[in-house]
């Protein structure tokens, strides 16, 4: 994911996006799927404190040098209803933002009965 620098409001109105978008696509967003979220940091330890941290919360982490920055990719299983999406963003958002990281927005599969 290339990492594009966003607040969380915007990050909310571009989740929203995201969610219409794939409804009119035809995914069905109350099947669970892979979930993956990034973030972009400047130190590796700030990475891996986030990666702990959310470790912790239940996600799986990995954190990864690329070029002069450290990525951390952040995977759980979920479904994709407006509550759920907004409460894995703000929390992996929240953990990365408190450990002086850039959440870089989240992606998954589409999911079609």
């Amino acid at each position: 994911m290339k990492h594009i620098p966003r607040t969380l409001e915007v990050q909310r109105t571009m989740n929203r996006e995201q969610l219409a978008q794939r409804v009119k696509m035809g995914d069905h967003l109350d099947l669970p799927r892979e979930v993956e979220h990034a973030g972009v940091f400047s130190q590796r330890a700030w990475a891996v404190r986030a990666a702990t941290e959310l470790t912790g919360l239940g996600y799986r982490t990995s954190v990864a040098r690329r070029g002069f920055k450290f990525e951390l990719l952040v995977h759980h299983l979920s479904t994709l209803d407006d509550e759920t999406v907004e409460h894995f963003v703000d929390e992996v958002y929240e953990v990365m933002e408190r450990n002086h990281g850039a959440y870089s927005g989240w992606g998954g599969p589409f999911a079609r009965e």
